[in-house]
Formats: structure tokens, sequence, C-alpha cells
């Protein structure tokens, strides 16, 4: 399989672009065709791994498209990944740095759907 990176982040700015230029119902649409035609019937959680480039498509989603729905699904994805690691490699000490800026997004996103 392709290295994740060179896949998700260029959707993230993608998607940013198009929604910027083509709306957001077509940069959505976008997004779930390039993720399909990468995974196939594969989640695509399970599918993408690469730590930073989900990160970076978690942000896309959160601010300037506002999808709170995929937004909060990554970043529950990442954070259940950071809980399972140990801190004897240092890319795990990396991920589970950003434990608590996830956790915080997952709170305001919770109190921006109430």
């Amino acid at each position: 399989m392709l290295d994740d990176e060179f896949i998700i982040k260029p959707i993230a700015q993608l998607i940013k672009l198009f929604q910027r230029q083509n709306g957001l119902e077509y940069a959505l649409s976008y997004f779930n065709e390039e993720v399909s035609s990468y995974c196939g019937a594969i989640d695509m959680l399970d599918c993408l791994t690469h730590r930073n480039g989900l990160n970076q498509l978690a942000e896309v989603f959160y601010d300037p498209l506002y999808q709170y729905d995929y937004a909060t699904k990554i970043y529950q994805h990442l954070i259940d990944q950071s809980n399972l690691l140990s801190f004897d490699n240092e890319d795990n000490e990396e991920a589970i740095a950003w434990l608590h800026i996830h956790y915080f997004k997952l709170g305001l996103m919770n109190l921006k759907k109430i």
C-alpha cells in the first residue's frame, strides 16, 4: 500500500480548496470518492494510518469545513490509538503529547453541537 502521508495531506489541502471554490458539498463528495478509491471496502480509519496526515485531515474538517462528525471520528480514533501506545518509542511520545489537543477539540465540538 502507498504511504498514507502522500495521500492524506494532499486530500486535506484539496478539500479545503474545493470548499472555497466549489462549496462544501463538492468538497465532501471529492473526499468520499478519493477515500473510497484508495481504501476500497476498508473503513477509512483502518485504511489511513499516518498519524500526522490524519491530524491534518481532522484540522481541515474542524476548521474551515466545520464538519464536526468527520473531525470527531478522526480525533476519537487518534485518542484511542494514543491510549494504546507505550512510551518506549519517540514517535509514541509525540502522539501522546497531542492527546490534550485532541481532547480539547472534541470538547469544543461537543459544546458547539449543543
